[in-house]
């Protein structure tokens, strides 16, 4: 993982003396990889450094070739992240970048559209500046542009300590927030001078403009999420084939370059598919698996569920697989690195991270471990549940399918008929204006909001009631929704603990194919999540593929934890700087904190994220800024 920045002035101008301190401050080891002067001083200056170090082993290559002369036959290109089948270890980023560069000079923002991986790049030919993100955002990329000046950077902080940046808080980016909102403005974030590359987007300044932070950029949109089809549709179940092979492709690009590889191993389905298809890849070249696991404590009481024997099951089906038991405590502070965290982004998060999840980043890092993969967002698409397929089906005209559907769930699972309907049918053919939508969870004070916003607020519950699980996977990759948490987990694990953390689950094949499978794949016979675990056949143990319980994840006394830390939060309320009343109700934030019963998943509560979780992320960011005096807050 490594960091890059660039500052650019317009033509005939210089960079101020101020900017370049601040950036020779944040590289520190790294390297500047090119100067470009005019007289008087520079007027472009790029580098790319480490986002953390190794103690032992060679200095990762920095992926960016390097021209004495950028031109548009040989541009810079800075480049993070890796491309889907290059060459492993430093090769691999070298590789990227020639990639990119290849590309750009082929056909420009057209022919990078190409290109599958997670990465994000800048690419300067002279006098064109493109930055560029991967279609799905597992790594971001920001951008200041402001008084004849360009700044960007994948380090959020280098952009907001750059002199004369105003620190204003972006009002409707909190707000937001706080409401679980799409965002308004999807490229803005918590800081209102620093806007972020969206997902898909190549955006193009020409620098060479007298004024080039106020010229309207050339935006290029490189998100294609052309349908697809399994490649052998006579193959007696072609889209669980088809799936069963992407999936293993992503692992396997995702894993190819570890030295020492580890897996978030919960005993769900998810992590246990990716670790055991991991073990065998691994295994042909002679190597082991870490696998991380939270458990309860041996002598642990309480309504919580252990996870242990599923990890158990999943050790047993490879001989290459370690187990590493990480004992979750219901004692620890829940919130112990926050402060921590908020160092080190530089920026709210967009998503709350808990102690126990950061505990096995923790672990990864003290057993040595340099790529760790997990199953974020993997039941949003892979192992979709096929939740709301009947009302799909109907809204298709496809009338037998949908009944059927409903009487394999009646079959199956034994729900009720009157339940089916009133879930499956019902609840998501019901016109807009008719659903009741709550928002009694949510943190944010009611007049924070206009009644407008509230309205719109309630519509959006209802449109997502109204939704077939294709709609869903296509709301969830809307710019601002599941690139900010997972660009979020990524960069924590890189900054905080050191381990470069991979998504598999989040590969754009296997985000291209789910959402081209018929709905009636995802819940076939009456099994939720039908279309994964017929296609874990033979990796999964069936014990594991067929279980229909859904873990607590990676914090399985995540409820006890935070009911025990209730009179800390509410003595912390009661210090904390008043501005962060102004946009938070403090009464129902309080109120939700001595809600907070020990309990497994099943007890699990929206008030318990929205309004703790996510109430308290937020109070501490903006009694910070408050604090520092960095911020109108």
């Amino acid at each position: 993982m490594r960091d890059f920045a660039g500052l650019l002035a317009g033509p005939d101008s210089i960079l101020p003396a101020d900017w370049l301190r601040t950036l020779d401050q944040r590289v520190g080891t790294g390297t500047v990889c090119h100067r470009l002067m005019v007289d008087g001083g520079p007027r472009a200056v790029f580098a790319s450094w480490p986002v953390y170090t190794r103690p032992a082993g060679p200095r990762p290559d920095d992926g960016s070739g390097v021209p004495d002369t950028p031109s548009p036959a040989a541009p810079l290109i800075l480049f993070n992240g890796r491309l889907a089948g290059n060459m492993p270890g430093g090769a691999q980023r070298r590789h990227g970048a020639d990639l990119v560069r290849s590309a750009w000079r082929a056909g420009g923002a057209e022919a990078l559209a190409g290109l599958t991986g997670d990465y994000v790049a800048a690419i300067w030919d002279g006098r064109h500046l493109a930055l560029l993100r991967d279609v799905v955002g597992v790594l971001p990329l920001y951008l200041v542009a402001r008084g004849g000046l360009i700044a960007f950077s994948t380090d959020f902080r280098l952009l907001t300590a750059l002199p004369r940046i105003p620190a204003r808080l972006d009002r409707t980016v909190i707000t937001d927030q706080l409401v679980r909102q799409d965002r308004r403005a999807p490229s803005a974030t918590c800081h209102a001078a620093v806007r972020t590359i969206l997902p898909g987007e190549c955006l193009v300044i020409d620098t060479g403009k007298p004024h080039p932070d106020t010229a309207p950029p050339d935006l290029r949109h490189l998100r294609r999420w052309t349908p697809v089809r399994p490649a052998d549709m006579t193959s007696p179940d072609p889209w669980a084939g088809e799936l069963r092979q992407r999936l293993i492709v992503a692992i396997h690009d995702r894993i190819d370059d570890a030295e020492r590889p580890a897996v978030l191993l919960s005993g769900g389905l998810d992590s246990s598919a990716i670790a055991l298809i991991a073990a065998k890849r691994l295994r042909r070249r002679g190597k082991r698996l870490l696998a991380i696991s939270a458990v309860l404590p041996l002598d642990h009481q309480g309504p919580e569920r252990d996870e242990w024997p599923y990890v158990l099951r999943v050790a047993e089906a490879a001989d290459n697989i370690d187990l590493l038991r990480i004992e979750m405590v219901p004692d620890d502070d829940p919130f112990a690195e926050l402060d921590r965290v908020l160092d080190l982004l530089g920026r709210l998060p967009f998503v709350p991270l808990s102690h126990g999840v950061l505990a096995l980043g923790a672990a990864a890092a003290a057993q040595g471990v340099d790529v760790l993969l997990n199953g974020f967002a993997g039941d949003l698409f892979v192992s979709h549940s096929g939740r709301q397929t009947a009302a799909a089906l109907l809204r298709q005209g496809r009338l037998r399918e949908a009944v059927q559907d409903l009487a394999d769930l009646h079959r199956v699972q034994g729900v009720p008929w009157s339940t089916l309907l009133r879930r499956e049918v019902v609840a998501p053919l019901l016109p807009a204006g008719l659903r009741p939508i709550s928002t009694e969870t949510l943190p944010l004070r009611r007049d924070a909001l206009s009644a407008g916003d509230w309205r719109r607020l309630r519509r959006r519950g209802r449109r997502f009631l109204q939704m077939g699980p294709q709609d869903l996977m296509r709301v969830a990759l809307v710019p601002g929704r599941v690139d900010h948490p997972a660009s979020d987990v990524v960069g924590i694990s890189a900054r905080l603990h050191g381990v470069d953390l991979r998504l598999p689950m989040l590969d754009q094949r296997l985000l291209s194919l789910m959402m081209s499978v018929p709905a009636a794949e995802l819940r076939r016979g009456g099994w939720e999540r039908s279309l994964y675990r017929r296609a874990m056949a033979g990796i999964l143990p069936d014990e594991i593929r067929w279980r229909r319980d859904k873990g607590p994840a990676f914090d399985p006394v995540l409820a006890a934890r935070l009911a025990r830390y209730a009179g800390a939060l509410e003595a912390w309320a009661e210090t904390a700087h008043p501005a962060c009343w102004a946009w938070i109700d403090r009464d129902r934030y309080l109120a939700a904190v001595r809600a907070v019963r020990p309990s497994g998943r099943e007890g699990w509560t929206p008030a318990m994220f929205d309004t703790v979780m996510t109430g308290t992320l937020v109070c501490r960011f903006l009694d910070r800024e408050a604090r520092s005096g960095r911020g109108d807050v």
